[in-house]
């Protein structure tokens, strides 16, 4: 029965990837329709001398998929056409293709974009010319490629359903893959009748809303609890004609399985002599300490044989125990038990897994695994299950059930189950509520089989955490008044099927898709607020700043805008709207490029150089990497040329043949006022083109400029 779902499931979830129903008998003129077209518009090299085909259908269109490599392999590509003579995959794959190291591509962003949008407009002009860019802003040093997404655009409004997505390689220019998926008969609400933005922004408060929640996030290594504002029905929208909510089916994250780890006494040395010399450090001696107060083996077995909505009885032997940390609290530590029911006449045998605080005893979940049951009718409604499973978290968290509440938001399995009407089992997701607010961090999450009767899963999070009050949070209509005015309501078509189409797969296609016309937050904002100021927050909690979109107002014409524009693209930047790109550079702000670099651009611009904590956790790394000596930190001081190159060569990990003595000829003029120690340093730079002089001479001594240090790594990335 199960695995009905599974395939039910399976099928809606890939609505808009290629499904094949029934494979065409023979070849018919279509193959060779499609192998002109393609070669029409895309260049196969002569090599390429392998070809292979497939058709099917797709979204209740027949489909050619056709791919040419070369003989010894490796190379190839491949698309696929649809009936209509629309190419809408397309794949060059290269074995050479390697990882990137920190280095900036030969091509600009600007100059592969042209590359991506002249290959959409040969393959498929009718659809470029629907669609629209979408910036994206997020982009590492480490990418080989450029990606580039488009949105098809109907009546002015987006339809994120339908959409063009294009790869083009960062060195050499090529167009990598592209993929379009598209509604080709969908019939669009008009928009003559929609209901005013005023009347949407009233039904969004009576019918979707916000609520109050806490949220939390992890700073310095420690957790911190703050309450916010944010929507309440996330999945839902308006529809932009009647006014009422639009559900949207989603998916479950699959159930997580842990690892195991071994946990067992140590033999093989003597309990005298060596053993007593070996000392600990602080780290060993808290685990050794922690473990010298857990529930034992026995203990823990003992506590889950007598639960009995467990179920775990002289039939089920404890196959093994481990015993391992808690990665919810650094100071924990988990028994993960494992009991099996031998079963000589089934294919598989059931068993029962359970992990428990090793501390309190505390169960934080468990799952069960049965054999196979696909006859099997079930037996029990969901208010049955609601029961059980109520009756179960009391029996096991007495004090936590005060804490939950049912959250009703949808799940798409059930609903979809139900529909079909092989519905086998129920699942529940409780949430912790603390003053009122919601914590969604924080939960119970159980599957009630409802062939059994058994409560088949269970899993628990639970931070041992301090809330702060929620005194000065203020009204939630000044919070709305934010929502609407900062994020906004914006209209945009959304693709679903009737309820009752979705029992009738696998006979998926356009033709049976319903277009609603619908009001729903502007997706480029984030509309989660401070509850206590309401602020607009960003995923670190902080105030939103808005994407990384660097646009200083004062390098225009610059002789160093250039290279500011396109280390920005990578995150290399000043989170500031005046670059001074003349100004001297201080040290935090030239170590924290470098950190930049190091961390190819991911994160590293969250970091604030005006926060003294930040700036002592990225010198410690800085110093740690030996870019930075201990004696070196001074985050404050100008830094000179000289030194920009020395931190710039022990980068490269250049360093030790830096430092070799004598072997160097510094042709610079004023080479006598190098420091002697860096003059290795100076003369490698000079080599691999970081840094030159001006004239003849260095000025070793002269403060670096901010703009000069950007020039500095851009060279730095060129190597």
């Amino acid at each position: 029965m199960k695995r009905k779902i599974s395939i039910l499931l399976s099928v809606i979830m890939v609505l808009s990837v290629l499904f094949y129903v029934n494979a065409f008998a023979g070849v018919d003129s279509g193959l060779e329709n499609a192998v002109k077209l393609v070669k029409s518009k895309i260049d196969i090299p002569a090599d390429y001398k392998v070809f292979n085909f497939s058709n099917g259908t797709e979204r209740n269109k027949k489909v050619w998929s056709m791919d040419w490599s070369t003989k010894e392999g490796g190379s190839a590509i491949s698309v696929t056409v649809d009936e209509k003579g629309n190419i809408i995959r397309y794949n060059n794959m290269k074995p050479t293709l390697g990882q990137r190291t920190q280095k900036l591509p030969k091509l600009s962003k600007q100059d592969a974009k042209a590359k991506a949008d002249a290959f959409i407009k040969k393959v498929s002009s009718e659809y470029f010319s629907q669609v629209r860019y979408l910036e994206n802003m997020n982009r590492s040093l480490m990418d080989i490629t450029y990606s580039f997404n488009y949105t098809r655009i109907v009546n002015g409004i987006l339809f994120p359903a339908n959409y063009i997505n294009a790869s083009v390689n960062s060195d050499t220019g090529e167009v990598l893959s592209y993929s379009a998926v598209w509604s080709e008969d969908a019939v669009f609400p008009s928009t003559e009748k929609l209901i005013s933005k005023e009347e949407a922004q009233k039904a969004y408060i009576e019918k979707l809303g916000l609520d109050l929640y806490y949220n939390l996030i992890m700073e310095d290594g420690k957790k911190r609890i703050y309450p916010v504002y944010s929507p309440k029905r996330p999945l839902y929208y308006i529809d932009a004609i009647t006014g009422e909510k639009v559900e949207v089916l989603f998916d479950n994250s699959p159930y997580y399985g842990g690892y195991e780890m071994s946990f067992s006494s140590i033999g093989g040395l003597n309990e005298k002599g060596a053993m007593d010399q070996v000392s600990l450090t602080p780290e060993e001696a808290q685990a050794i300490e922690s473990v010298s107060k857990i529930i034992s083996k026995e203990e823990t077995e003992k506590k889950l044989r007598s639960i009995k909505a467990l179920g775990i009885t002289d039939e089920y032997k404890l196959l093994d125990a481990t015993i391992g940390k808690d990665y919810s609290d650094n100071e924990g530590l988990i028994w993960r038990l494992n009991f099996v029911k031998d079963a000589k006449d089934k294919l598989y045998k059931d068993s029962v897994n359970v992990s428990i605080d090793a501390n309190t005893g505390e169960i934080r979940d468990f799952w069960m695994n049965f054999s196979n049951r696909d006859n099997e009718k079930a037996k029990y409604d969901k208010e049955t299950a609601k029961a059980a499973v109520e009756k179960f978290i009391k029996e096991i968290e007495p004090d936590k059930f005060k804490e939950i509440e049912l959250d009703e938001r949808s799940n798409q399995d059930e609903k979809i189950a139900l529909l079909a009407g092989i519905q086998s089992e129920f699942r529940f997701n409780y949430v912790r509520k603390v003053n009122g607010a919601i914590f969604l961090s924080n939960y119970m999450s159980l599957r009630f089989d409802a062939v059994t009767g058994k409560i088949v899963s269970y899993n628990m999070n639970w931070d041992k955490v301090e809330f702060p009050s929620l005194d000065k949070v203020i009204p939630i209509d000044k919070v709305y008044s934010k929502l609407f005015n900062d994020v906004g309501l914006q209209l945009q078509y959304k693709q679903s099927y009737p309820q009752e189409y979705l029992m009738k797969f696998p006979e998926l296609g356009n033709d049976k898709q319903e277009i609603k016309l619908v009001y729903t937050l502007n997706y480029e904002k984030p509309s989660t607020f401070d509850a206590n100021t309401g602020e607009m927050l960003g995923e670190d909690g902080k105030p939103y700043k808005g994407p990384n979109k660097y646009e200083y107002k004062d390098i225009k014409g610059h002789y160093a805008e250039k290279y500011i524009k396109i280390l920005a693209e990578y995150g290399i930047a000043f989170d500031e709207s005046e670059f001074k790109p003349d100004s001297k550079i201080v040290q935090k702000d030239f170590i924290k490029i470098l950190s930049s670099i190091m961390n190819f651009g991911y994160g590293i611009n969250m970091l604030s150089t005006k926060d003294s904590k930040q700036i002592d956790e990225m010198y410690k790394v800085m110093i740690r990497e030996g870019i930075v000596k201990e004696s070196e930190k001074a985050p404050d001081s100008q830094v000179t040329r000289e030194d920009s190159v020395k931190f710039i060569i022990r980068m490269l990990k250049y360093d030790k043949v830096a430092d070799i003595k004598g072997i160097y000829n510094c042709n610079y003029k004023d080479k006598n006022k190098i420091n002697k120690n860096l003059i290795g340093y100076v003369v490698i730079a000079d080599g691999l083109n970081i840094i030159k002089g001006s004239n003849g001479y260095f000025n070793p001594q002269r403060s670096l400029t901010r703009a000069d240090a950007f020039i500095l790594a851009y060279n730095y990335l060129q190597n």
